[in-house]
């Protein structure tokens, strides 16, 4: 796991948004939270606290005055994902007692933690990039590099260990599998057996079964998505003798963005000539996508509403995931991005 992405998983929000009813608080841990809500357009609106683990509302309330006041009663410490007036906000510990989150941050004893552990995991790869030398090969700063990650890697490690019997080491832990090969991701498990009584990870753990399953040289997997009464397959799209570029993304996904204007290039060189191009809208509400397209056009076929089913079944951890597809409908690659993107659809189409 390196900063960058671990600083962008702290601030990104994973659940998708399926209901707007308050859950009855469990007898454990009383909370008085105060989230201070900076968009004056929030007021009177809902704010709501999802388990980040079971994406399960825990608790909801009307922004009054630009304060949500959240007071209820919690099994234990716990991930939550906080939106507010239907957007994206952030992601923090909720514990016992009485907190404050304003402008991205919270004081707690989890808080505190992820805190220090985000600036353990800052000061060594700012001392090792540091000692980086410009008269280096490329060799040698790739071998720094791997170093820079294994000493990262270690860091995680032992916060997990440590915090293995509360939410934080959970978190590392799922922050820390997105890019942990299978047998590391096991072994993990069977060492850390706690860790088995989360549903996210058990989710994890079949999105391993699904990436192989959809791996390069399988033949593709098809899905269907349910919208406005009519059903769409992938395979309505997927023609044989032509290439296909699958694209899963949102609208609120930045990266996304940004690989769809390489997708134009690609299509508008390429479509014609044996290559098309279909996006499936995952993880957002099909407003949100409709408002996006009607604002940005796009010269492909969009699945719209595939919500979660896609992604599930292609074990997809993460968006943008573009994945092509050869004209026996064999998958060529996955989890193309940028210059392998680039790289890999020139060579199918023989250039």
């Amino acid at each position: 796991m390196n900063i960058k992405s671990l600083a962008l998983a702290s601030l990104s929000v994973a659940a998708i948004i399926t209901g707007c009813s308050k859950k009855a608080g469990n007898a454990g841990q009383e909370y008085q939270l105060d989230v201070v809500v900076t968009d004056p357009g929030a007021d009177n609106t809902y704010a709501y606290l999802y388990d980040f683990d079971t994406n399960e509302v825990i608790d909801s309330v009307i922004v009054t005055d630009g304060h949500a006041l959240f007071d209820g009663q919690i099994d234990g410490p716990a991930v939550v994902n906080l939106v507010v007036n239907g957007n994206r906000v952030g992601r923090f510990f909720l514990e016992g007692g009485a907190s404050v989150y304003d402008n991205g941050h919270i004081t707690s004893e989890l808080n505190d933690k992820y805190e220090h552990f985000v600036a353990d995991i800052r000061a060594v790869s700012d001392s090792l990039m540091n000692a980086m030398d410009s008269t280096w090969t490329e060799v040698e700063q790739e071998a720094h590099y791997l170093m820079l990650q294994a000493h990262i890697d270690s860091l995680v490690n032992k916060h997990i260990v440590e915090n293995i019997s509360n939410p934080l080491g959970y978190y590392l832990f799922v922050q820390q599998a997105m890019s942990m090969e299978a047998d590391k991701f096991k072994e993990m498990l069977d060492l850390n057996p706690e860790l088995k009584n989360y549903k996210r990870v058990g989710k994890i753990n079949d999105n391993f079964a699904a990436r192989e399953a959809t791996s390069a040289g399988k033949h593709y997997t098809d899905f269907e998505v349910e919208y406005n009464g009519t059903t769409t397959r992938l395979s309505d799209y997927v023609k044989p003798g032509q290439y296909t570029l699958v694209d899963f993304w949102a609208s609120w996904c930045g990266p996304c963005k940004r690989e769809i204007e390489i997708i134009k290039d690609l299509y508008a060189k390429y479509n014609g000539r044996g290559l098309d191009v279909v996006g499936v809208a995952v993880w957002e509400e099909p407003d949100q996508t409709n408002a996006y397209l009607a604002e940005n056009p796009l010269p492909w076929n969009i699945i719209v509403n595939g919500q979660h089913g896609p992604t599930d079944i292609y074990g997809i951890n993460g968006i943008p995931c573009i994945i092509l597809i050869d004209p026996d409908g064999n998958i060529v690659a996955r989890d193309l991005m940028e210059g392998e993107l680039i790289n890999t659809v020139t060579t199918a189409m023989g250039e």
